[in-house]
């Protein structure tokens, strides 16, 4: 695609490209052949890079610091259809995303201390990985999420409580909670969930 014209590229595989936000679908960085002088893999990206990305569906990002993401992020396409970011650097999504048509949300080893506040309408979420998110304090009310199928929360050693919502998620198949050591509080009832398969409670104290 625009052979000539590199920027004009609708898909982002090769962090030297320089691209014209507008027309970005798809962004995948996974730099393992990239290193800093302490071998860590480093991609070197603005944060507000993003605000102009308002088609992009695709967002996979692994082992990658982005370095001038201190200053927060403040906007994040609403046509995201796949978010993987390992290693989130950051204590919430955006306030302003509101991704109706997100299928997956897989931020593993992230900064994440909540995903987001109050409730979102999200009808084609399918799978939500946190899992290892030392961080984790909270997850949202879910019932916005009636289609999800996994809930994987492993390793959040801060997470205390789950959700009463999700006790009412009909499709749901996955609740890993394996390792979540700080849990005290499931659902008050689990009635709702006609459709698990596997629950995972394992090293919960």
């Amino acid at each position: 695609e625009s052979p000539e014209e590199p920027g004009k590229r609708s898909r982002l595989w090769l962090y030297e490209v320089e691209i014209q936000e507008q027309t970005v679908e798809a962004i995948v960085l996974d730099p393992d052949h990239i290193m800093d002088v302490a071998d860590e893999p480093v991609m070197h990206m603005n944060s507000k890079s993003f605000s102009k990305m308002n088609k992009l569906r695709l967002l996979e990002i692994r082992n990658v610091q982005l370095s001038k993401l201190c200053d927060g992020l403040e906007y994040l396409s609403s046509e995201l259809q796949i978010l993987r970011w390992l290693k989130f650097p950051l204590r919430s999504l955006p306030s302003s995303f509101n991704p109706e048509k997100i299928k997956e949300i897989n931020m593993c080893h992230s900064q994440i201390v909540y995903l987001w506040m109050g409730i979102k309408h999200l009808h084609s979420l399918k799978t939500i990985n946190l899992s290892h998110s030392l961080n984790l304090l909270e997850i949202p009310d879910l019932s916005g999420s009636p289609y999800l199928e996994c809930l994987i929360l492993e390793g959040c050693i801060r997470l205390t409580e789950v959700d009463s919502s999700v006790g009412m998620l009909e499709r749901l198949t996955l609740l890993n909670l394996r390792d979540c050591t700080s849990l005290c509080l499931l659902p008050c009832s689990l009635s709702g969930l006609k459709s698990l398969k596997v629950l995972l409670l394992s090293r919960c104290s």
